[in-house]
């Protein structure tokens, strides 16, 4: 898990270094649910996320872009959660002030149990409260929404997500998390 956030950082930091400067940051809020897209809307787990762009074409019809974006959410019965990911949009333009969204991205995130953490001691036969250093996961998702893009600098957007942690706990293989994520994104340089 490491060599691969390290390997993420080392290829965006480049990319980034090739195309001059960030040109774009997002920051967004997040509503996280361990559903199916569209399926639950309550309880509420709150989360954040701040997107960096790096190299974003604008054509005629789309917009396309490489993107890092670093955030988290609290899941109360869950976990508290922490991912960094790349990113790739692609965003067909439509009627030139908005644009629907295609994400794909690929991660790692670190989640700690949200409370106190026991093991049980075998001498004892007590459970004993132990030190937390969470877990590490690979985190990959695809999402889809829509942009205003009528501003030159701000555009706000609103996105949902379907991301697979994996490994999850326990011999589980895989968990599914849908995020809502409503932000904006503030252009950094003109060009």
């Amino acid at each position: 898990m490491k060599k691969i956030l390290v390997f993420l950082f080392f290829v965006t930091f480049w990319k980034s270094s090739k195309a001059q400067l960030i040109e774009r940051i997002s920051l967004a809020g997040s509503k996280e649910s361990t559903a199916l897209p569209f399926t639950r809307s309550l309880p509420i787990h709150p989360g954040g996320e701040i997107v960096l762009t790096f190299n974003e074409k604008k054509r005629e019809k789309s917009i396309t872009s490489w993107n890092l974006g670093i955030g988290g959410f609290h899941h109360k019965k869950i976990a508290n959660a922490f991912y960094l990911k790349g990113e790739y949009h692609y965003r067909p333009i439509i009627k030139s002030t908005l644009t629907i969204d295609i994400v794909g991205n690929l991660g790692y995130m670190h989640t700690f149990y949200p409370g106190e953490v026991y093991e049980l001691n075998k001498h004892t036969g007590d459970f004993e409260k132990i030190t937390q250093y969470g877990r590490p996961h690979v985190l990959a998702g695809v999402g889809i929404g829509i942009t205003y893009i009528k501003s030159e600098n701000i555009h706000p957007f609103i996105r949902q997500e379907l991301a697979i942690e994996s490994p999850f706990a326990n011999g589980i293989p895989v968990m599914i998390h849908s995020f809502v994520k409503i932000g904006i994104s503030y252009q950094l340089n003109s060009k």
